[in-house]
């Protein structure tokens, strides 16, 4: 099956985003037992936590709906954004497009069973985002950026990558002036932007999200009006412009993580990082979650891998239509297993199965 803005893979356990200008979002849902987020074709979206039964947290800002309340446009959406800037020429742009939306020379952004693979081509510089969430019960997302130089000459490259944290929940507690209880900062010792929020009342201490990497910060900020500037948008914030963060913390404002590298890439050489995002109930239980991710991190993805092949194995069917065997054999099972799981908006329960 082939459209104008993508296809099926081979297998039909894919599907390739080839446009990612799509009429709507294509979302991508990624869960285990303790995080749901959802990722569009172009990366951005959302990311809720819920840690043994506990109140829901919404750990990155956005509803990834448009029911009960009012929305408008898609700023509450903007985290898992990837700049990249020329430091030669100031030029940047996005790995996953948005929201920058200068045209890519490739593009291709697989959504497969609970796993995003955004690959995309810019002045000669090839990108590859892997996103996926660990099966088990860690509340963290994963990622893998590499970034490779076709452009046949060195290259001296920025790398900015940013999430809108809001801690929210998704049940009450909130209140007027939630923000003022958030603060955000960058902890050096393990390389990491770290969010809290610190409200007079809370349903439990799981209230500390994070984004840190294995590839040491050249930069940082945790103030969204730092980093994007009075009167700019983010696509183009100040501190991309500038080829340089601020390095500030955030309080009592629109908190974000941002972490800054640096890559220096030889003609035809390539680099990677690897980072984590997710949520924990402490700054020192930071430490555990990376040793713990970073030592499992290509076992992980092989685990969910294979957990997704063992599920679309049983009671396959053969038709002589091939897209209701597609639904049939895969699709559906995972969407049952997601509603069981985490219901129709990722809280808890078996509603709408």
């Amino acid at each position: 099956m082939h459209n104008q803005y993508g296809h099926f893979g081979d297998d039909g356990l894919s599907f390739v985003v080839t446009d990612p200008a799509t009429p709507r979002a294509f979302d991508n849902f990624l869960w285990n037992d303790a995080v749901f987020s959802c990722v569009q074709q172009t990366g951005i979206g959302t990311c809720d936590a819920q840690i043994d039964g506990r109140e829901a947290i919404q750990v990155f800002s956005g509803v990834g709906r448009v029911v009960d309340i009012e929305t408008f446009g898609r700023d509450h959406l903007m985290s898992r954004l990837v700049y990249v800037r020329d430091n030669a020429t100031g030029a940047f742009w996005n790995v996953g497009w948005e929201p920058v939306c200068r045209p890519c020379d490739a593009y291709a952004c697989t959504h497969g069973l609970g796993w995003t693979r955004i690959v995309s081509e810019t002045d000669g510089i090839r990108a590859s985002l892997l996103i996926f969430v660990p099966p088990g019960r860690e509340a963290v997302e994963c990622w893998r950026l590499s970034l490779e130089n076709r452009s046949g000459r060195p290259r001296s490259l920025g790398v900015f990558v940013y999430n809108q944290y809001a801690l929210q929940y998704k049940w009450g507690f909130n209140g007027y002036g939630d923000m003022i209880y958030r603060g955000a900062w960058f902890n050096e010792s393990l390389n990491a932007m770290v969010v809290q929020k610190h409200p007079y009342i809370a349903p439990h201490r799981y209230l500390t999200a994070f984004l840190t990497a294995d590839r040491p910060a050249v930069g940082h900020d945790g103030s969204r009006d730092h980093f994007v500037g009075t009167y700019r948008t983010l696509k183009d914030p100040q501190a991309v412009v500038d080829g340089a963060c601020t390095d500030s913390p955030g309080s009592s404002e629109a908190t974000v993580g941002v972490l800054q590298f640096s890559f220096e890439l030889a003609a035809d050489a390539s680099e990677t990082v690897r980072l984590l995002t997710g949520l924990t109930d402490s700054e020192a239980a930071i430490a555990d979650v990376r040793r713990r991710c970073f030592a499992n991190f290509a076992a992980a993805f092989e685990a969910l891998v294979a957990e997704k092949r063992a599920m679309v194995a049983h009671n396959a069917v053969e038709t002589p239509d091939p897209h209701f065997d597609r639904l049939a054999n895969g699709w559906l099972k995972q969407q049952t297993l997601y509603g069981a799981t985490w219901c129709r908006w990722g809280w808890m329960g078996y509603r709408d199965i």
